[in-house]
């Protein structure tokens, strides 16, 4: 084992599971650092979260649980479970592989979208059938759209871009996507360029150097979850195809989980890191557009609830998600963001951060404009992920 005397497990989910008839703990890593998966029994798995916190040596944990714990250890050091040496050096490596990569790769490509060129702008033309066109002449500042599989939000997401080409009076758009395995840094930016099917969406390069200027290297800490991230790849894909005779550029942020703040009741700008972030981003955006690529809530069983959704739970969520997007309307992140902790966001809605910004960023002006709200069955009958577009103007 290459860990230290105090070993410590990374930050990864664990799922029950019934393994050949028994109750188990599998255990992965949401970063994708390694695809491996461990099926550990469920008081091993309770003890090792608990007690693997870099607090420990391995003679105390041992004294604990009273037998050996080297074995398994050295197992999860070589699957890349533990924040030790051998894991440093592996991240390390894949980011420098990213690096050296000339773009950053397509990666749903074939999957929630065509891969090839042709098949792709047919399928994107179609999102737009009888989507109509409204308000053209007025130029937006923020919009969101879902960044739910296109096959299932892609619709609802061309409402929210309809007519972009005369809205946009710029050359950037600050993408704002959700980190969904960034973990406990607030932002990470990275600096490729994205690869689609359609071409290159470019990096604003100068806009990204003020920016790190300003808030610093940490900034960075997270840019390998960009490879694997589809929240933004979906955003610079649908751009590349509402705007195809501009020359843009995007500055793309992924936006970690904010629900420690719900949790505790708290500010986000009480934390440093949101604050600098923030405050840099409205004194060097200027009239950028911001782009927040995100969903709403996730309830069912495969979110971990313990029922299917009947219709009358449906309706509840719905009314809860009006509620919220009055507050999206209103520009009000304050109250937006106190909207879900009062259920310390009950209704998992993964876009917290990246909305919470969005407002955060906006100046005044006049109400958003809702253009689509729905609740499609994701990924099957008995669960959905809602979604919405809105733009303000």
């Amino acid at each position: 084992m290459e860990s230290t005397d105090r070993p410590k497990l990374r930050p990864l989910e664990a799922i029950p599971q019934e393994v050949e008839g028994e109750t188990a703990i599998l255990i992965r890593d949401p970063e994708g650092i390694t695809d491996k998966v461990a099926a550990l029994p469920p008081g091993l798995a309770q003890f090792l979260f608990a007690n693997l916190t870099g607090e420990h040596t391995l003679g105390e944990l041992e004294e604990r649980i009273g037998g050996d714990l080297g074995p398994i250890l050295s197992q999860l050091d070589e699957a890349l479970f533990l924040d030790s040496p051998r894991f440093a050096a592996a991240k390390a490596a894949l980011v420098q592989a990213y690096r050296d990569a000339p773009s950053r790769e397509a990666k749903s490509a074939g999957q929630a979208y065509p891969a090839d060129p042709d098949e792709l702008r047919e399928f994107l033309d179609h999102l737009y059938e009888g989507v109509e066109e409204t308000d053209r002449a007025r130029p937006l500042k923020a919009a969101a759209i879902p960044h739910l599989d296109l096959r299932f939000g892609g619709v609802a997401a061309a409402k929210g871009l309809v007519g972009l080409a005369g809205r946009f009076t710029g050359d950037t758009v600050v993408i704002l996507g959700v980190g969904h395995a960034l973990g406990a840094t607030p932002y990470a930016l990275t600096v490729k360029d994205f690869d689609t099917p359609l071409g290159l969406v470019p990096v604003d390069q100068e806009l990204l150097g003020r920016v790190s200027k300003q808030t610093g290297d940490w900034v960075f800490e997270g840019e390998l979850t960009h490879r694997d991230e589809h929240s933004v790849e979906f955003a610079a894909l649908l751009l590349k195809h509402a705007l195809p005779n501009r020359d843009f550029r995007i500055l793309p942020v992924l936006c970690g989980s904010f629900q420690g703040f719900h949790m505790e009741d708290r500010d986000p700008t009480e934390d440093p890191l949101v604050d600098v972030f923030l405050e840099t981003l409205r004194e060097e955006t200027g009239d950028a557009l911001i782009l927040a690529s995100v969903d709403l809530a996730h309830r069912g069983p495969f979110y971990g609830d313990e029922n299917p959704l009947t219709p009358e739970l449906l309706r509840a969520i719905g009314i809860a998600d009006v509620e919220m997007i009055g507050r999206m309307e209103e520009r009000d992140a304050a109250g937006f963001f106190a909207h879900l902790t009062k259920t310390r966001n009950g209704r998992r809605v993964c876009g917290s951060s990246a909305i919470y910004t969005t407002l955060s960023l906006l100046p005044e002006g006049p109400r958003g404009q809702l253009k689509a709200y729905e609740q499609p069955p994701f990924p099957e009958e008995g669960n959905t992920v809602t979604i919405c577009s809105m733009v303000w103007e």
